[in-house]
């Protein structure tokens, strides 16, 4: 599905990872950040930054929904997750098909850190509600299921030939891209970032809602 986001290339700013950073921190000591954007647009990478930066735990959506539904997660969320962090608890949570697969460990989230929650649609709304900070992390279309593919190819996770692969992401849209647009994110968070390159330095762009954070 192409262009969904409607983004509006004409308002970009360039922004150090190190005042993005700054602008989240204004928010509060211990914030909890969301990071949404379609597979492959660089949510991880964004999130693994802000996190070492932020001194944050991360949870992903996909953890929370590992063989079980890719959108109606957002009660147990806030039940499991959310609530007792924001009670300053240390959270251990591992979903029922954790148990069911026999996956080992469990999400871990400090009560006493940030934490940043990162995947498909965490700024839905039932959730943006408790967020101090949420971002969309933009990519073209085109580009961000490539990178999908040739991740999953490379992982052979998702299938073990491109066809499967493919067949797969076909299908991860499907279920997901309606939601996408009822909720439309990007047009309701606080920042929309673009990772324009990550080595040797990291170089983000921004576009901000002017109803939630003051101007560059």
């Amino acid at each position: 599905m192409k262009n969904i986001q409607n983004i509006d290339d004409n308002k970009w700013k360039d922004i150090s990872i190190e005042a993005f950073v700054s602008l989240i921190k204004k928010t509060g000591e211990r914030p909890l950040v969301l990071i949404d954007g379609l597979a492959g647009s660089g949510k991880s990478t964004l999130t693994a930054m802000l996190a070492s930066h932020l001194e944050a735990s991360i949870v992903a959506s996909d953890d929370l929904t590992w063989h079980a539904d890719p959108i109606t997660w957002s009660e147990m969320c806030v039940r499991e997750i959310i609530k007792p962090w924001q009670a300053s608890k240390s959270v251990r949570f591992k979903p029922n098909a954790w148990h069911t697969h026999h996956r080992p460990g469990c999400i871990f989230a400090d009560g006493k850190k940030p934490l940043l929650i990162e995947g498909m649609s965490v700024c839905r709304k039932t959730l943006k509600q408790f967020a101090e900070y949420t971002i969309c992390v933009y990519a073209d279309e085109v580009v961000a299921r490539n990178r999908v593919i040739s991740r999953d190819l490379a992982n052979q996770s998702n299938g073990t030939t491109r066809k499967e692969v493919e067949e797969f992401a076909a299908w991860w849209d499907a279920q997901t891209h309606p939601f996408l647009m009822i909720e439309q994110a990007w047009n309701h968070v606080d920042a929309i970032i673009k990772i324009k390159q990550i080595q040797p330095t990291v170089k983000l762009q921004i576009q901000q809602n002017p109803k939630h954070v003051a101007s560059l």
